[in-house]
């Protein structure tokens, strides 16, 4: 995943092989950050960040089921969805800013900007979250938001989110956290 503004450079990317437990590393991180404490199960997260010209090298300890749209690049700092926490790093010091855990089931895709906010996509829930990280609404559906025949289980437009299920069922979510329509494509 490559991320840039005016000032920053972001270039994440999952370290496979990184044991936190072993000097014999082949990478060597600028610094390693275990913001959740996380003692086993984890993944590295590399994260290259250039500011001015210089490069510092990020290891961030976290949980993940997908890295490919796990963060936003806001003006300073860079936005991590680790399952269901919420991370900010500030990206000139190199260091966590903020960790909210979120009240949303931990299986977590992808986050995405909308104004200055956030929406999740996860596998039981949608969520809109503010630029301070409060949960601004959740809304569930009747299985996990993933599809069996290959249309996109998550889309965002000007106009809001359509998500479906395993089921089959298509739900229209406004920014507003409404769900305006719903319809089961299955019957049961």
């Amino acid at each position: 995943m490559h991320l840039s503004n005016q000032n920053f450079t972001a270039q994440i990317t999952l370290d496979d092989i990184y044991n936190v437990n072993s000097a014999d590393n082949v990478t060597k991180y600028d610094k390693i950050l275990d913001p959740m404490g996380i003692k086993e199960h984890y993944k590295i997260l590399r994260i290259a960040i250039t500011y001015r010209g210089e490069t510092q090298l990020i290891g961030l300890i976290c949980r993940f089921l997908t890295y490919e749209s796990c963060a936003v690049l806001r003006d300073n700092d860079l936005v991590i969805l680790s399952q269901n926490y919420l991370l900010s790093l500030d990206l000139q010091k190199g260091e966590i800013a903020a960790v909210q855990k979120l009240d949303i089931f931990e299986s977590t895709f992808n986050i995405y900007p909308y104004k200055e906010d956030f929406i999740i996509y996860g596998e039981l829930d949608i969520a809109r979250v503010d630029k301070n990280f409060n949960m601004l609404w959740n809304v569930g559906g009747a299985d996990i938001f993933v599809t069996r025949d290959g249309t996109l289980p998550f889309e965002m437009n000007g106009n809001g989110i359509t998500a479906r299920d395993w089921l089959g069922n298509v739900y229209n979510i406004g920014f507003d956290g409404e769900c305006k329509l719903y319809k089961s494509l299955i019957e049961l």
